[in-house]
């Protein structure tokens, strides 16, 4: 009789198991009535997540169902199959899912996965979709302009009056242009991912980016290299995915202007990478980065930052932007030496980590203009206002020819502010250089949040978060570097803070622009002087 009934809650058990929605989570949901009494006979613990619900490891879970196997076998009967998101495998592996791609992991776990970088992988297959319809795009208005200039030497070379072919050619070239098709799709993007561990991420871009040709996926580690032939083959990816073990910045190095999309996703600071990559990516292509070490970028670590960024860190509230900034600073200051510079499409501090998506053109001139591009900040200890100082100027004028230009690089002219606070009378701090321009680019802000409105929840396996996120980064003002915390200015004025949305109401009625910031809850971004928002 005990026999029967332990065999009847072991039925019950592995009917009822189920995984958790998330389809990241590597934790099985049993319920408690049947499964306390078993464990306690078995003596193993679980810990209760809810009141109804125990959680058991996810390699504990396989084992399991193999002893339920043999127990049933015994018994003379079959096993029931529960309903898993995470089904047992050869070899004692588990698999784990995240949108269409899954990854096999043994039980000792030995190749790295980060559960909580789902986010950066939802976003970074969204941009990559922008960007390669971008880059469809751009082809076409190419081929567009060219049958515009073809149309204007057709005319121009039967001979005639020169302005009345000139006028006829702008008019039918225009014509033509416009009724111009492309003269050839663009070519599938080649993606290099220079870390892959598992290879998720890359089978992710493979299965989910239709205009992919080619991922390669790069480790160094050896045991990474079999566990991603391991997920090659279980996804049916072979001719997309091709793994690689290799040193990345070796890699790059050998492979200049090859890839259309470089991901670098390493675990602390990515600046070793940079000089190769920024060699690597093609012109106009796509430099996606990753940096972990918020404590040093964030001002914890000020020596680390500058011998890792080149930066000198500020802490403040703002300080995961000023990340970003320190960031998109070191990326331009390695591209510049290859007379290259970048653009940045989309910049967000997640979590515990900033990632930043910028392309990569090549052009002498416009290199030039990176020491115009980044300042040096002016921090107040007393009331945390802040400034900026331009490292660099350009100057304009007209050229000995008519019509020409001459251009002149001075340097910026300081200082700033002077020594002591103007508001408070405070000492100020000096950090930097950060980037000063813009981090975000709206208009494709806006077409990367339709691309994941599109594929909805099928597609993204945090959609919500992502959306939000996005929403909050179309709404923020792109061009004011660093932001204001509200808790943070009425800690200084010793006041009770008003509602944030009456502080940015005012800010609004005085004739300046004011927007909430995606990487801090309480903080406002705004053009206002200093002297009208202290005075509000």
């Amino acid at each position: 009789l005990r026999a029967a009934a332990a065999l009847q809650g072991l039925k019950s058990v592995v009917a009822s198991c189920r995984w958790k929605p998330n389809g990241c989570s590597a934790q099985a949901r049993l319920p408690r009535s049947t499964v306390k009494p078993f464990l306690a006979k078995v003596g193993r613990t679980a810990f209760a997540s809810r009141e109804d619900t125990f959680l058991t490891s996810s390699s504990w879970s396989v084992k399991f169902q193999n002893a339920l196997s043999k127990v049933f076998s015994l018994a003379g009967g079959s096993r029931p199959e529960p309903d898993w998101r995470a089904d047992e495998v050869a070899g004692a592996m588990s698999e784990i899912r995240e949108g269409k791609a899954g990854v096999l992991l043994a039980d000792e776990n030995d190749v790295f996965y980060n559960k909580a970088q789902v986010v950066n992988r939802d976003i970074s297959i969204a941009v990559i979709k922008t960007f390669a319809k971008k880059r469809q795009e751009e082809l076409d208005a190419n081929a567009k302009h060219m049958k515009v200039r073809y149309a204007q030497w057709k005319k121009k070379s039967k001979g005639g009056a020169q302005e009345q072919n000139k006028q006829r050619a702008d008019a039918e070239g225009a014509e033509a242009g416009e009724k111009a098709k492309p003269v050839r799709e663009a070519p599938g993007l080649d993606i290099l991912e220079a870390m892959a561990a598992s290879g998720l991420r890359a089978m992710r871009y493979a299965l989910e980016i239709p205009q992919v040709n080619k991922v390669y996926a790069n480790d160094i580690d050896g045991k990474a290299l079999d566990a991603m032939r391991k997920n090659i083959a279980h996804n049916g990816v072979e001719g997309k995915v091709e793994p690689t073990k290799s040193d990345a910045r070796v890699l790059m190095l050998q492979n200049p202007l090859e890839y259309d999309v470089i991901d670098l996703d390493p675990y602390g600071a990515p600046v070793q990478l940079l000089d190769s990559a920024v060699q690597a990516v093609c012109d106009g292509g796509l430099l996606c980065v990753t940096a972990t070490d918020m404590a040093v970028l964030c001002g914890n670590s000020n020596e680390a930052c500058w011998l890792k960024y080149s930066s000198y860190p500020l802490r403040g509230k703002h300080c995961h932007e000023a990340a970003l900034r320190i960031l998109l600073h070191t990326i331009q200051s390695h591209a510049g030496r290859y007379k290259r510079y970048i653009v940045p499409v989309l910049s967000m501090s997640v979590d515990y980590y900033v990632r930043v998506f910028v392309r990569v053109f090549t052009s002498a001139n416009v290199a030039k203009d990176s020491a115009t591009r980044v300042s040096y900040a002016y921090l107040c200890n007393g009331c945390h206002s802040f400034n900026f100082q331009r490292v660099g100027e350009k100057k304009t004028t007209a050229g000995r020819k008519k019509g020409g230009v001459g251009v002149k690089y001075l340097p910026g002219i300081g200082p700033a502010v002077p020594k002591l606070c103007e508001h408070c009378g405070s000492r100020q701090k000096m950090g930097g250089p950060f980037w000063t321009e813009p981090i975000h680019d709206k208009a494709w802000v806006k077409d990367i949040l339709r691309t994941m409105e599109q594929g909805g929840k099928k597609e993204f396996a945090i959609f919500d978060k992502c959306r939000g996120l996005m929403t909050l980064i179309d709404e923020e003002l792109e061009d004011v570097p660093l932001s204001i915390c509200l808790h943070d200015v009425m800690k200084i004025l010793k006041c009770t803070p008003p509602p944030s949305a009456d502080v940015r109401s005012a800010i609004a009625n005085a004739g300046y622009r004011v927007s909430s910031t995606h990487d801090y809850p309480t903080g406002i971004k705004t053009d206002a002087p200093w002297e009208v928002f202290w005075d509000i």
